[in-house]
């Protein structure tokens, strides 16, 4: 049997080391992909969630203002107040707002 030498050592040391720094490399790989396709997944449903949100505000929008205001205010414009010789002013008051405002 040879003998063990240092030119037989050095080759044999990092055979070691690769065998033990190979599976904490896959490991470690395996734990950040998984992480990354959680935040992935929950970025997915935060967007789906934003989305969904920023329809209804645009619906409420839509019912509130008049189209060319709401045209100026997506680009960034402020809008110029505009003068009526005449005006209505209706208040009232919806029975179970809250309720129907939070649907």
């Amino acid at each position: 049997m040879e003998r063990l030498t240092k030119a037989n050592i050095l080759p044999l040391f990092f055979i070691i080391i690769l065998i033990t720094f190979i599976p904490v490399c896959i490991i470690f790989t395996l734990n950040i992909t998984s992480s990354m396709m959680r935040y992935s997944k929950l970025y997915n449903e935060k967007v789906v969630i934003y989305k969904n949100e920023k329809k209804k505000t645009e619906k409420l929008l839509g019912s509130l203002l008049p189209k060319m205001i709401i045209r100026q205010m997506k680009r960034g414009q402020v809008p110029k107040p505009e003068v009526f010789e005449n005006t209505t002013v209706f208040f009232c008051d919806i029975v179970s707002f809250t309720n129907i405002a939070s649907d």
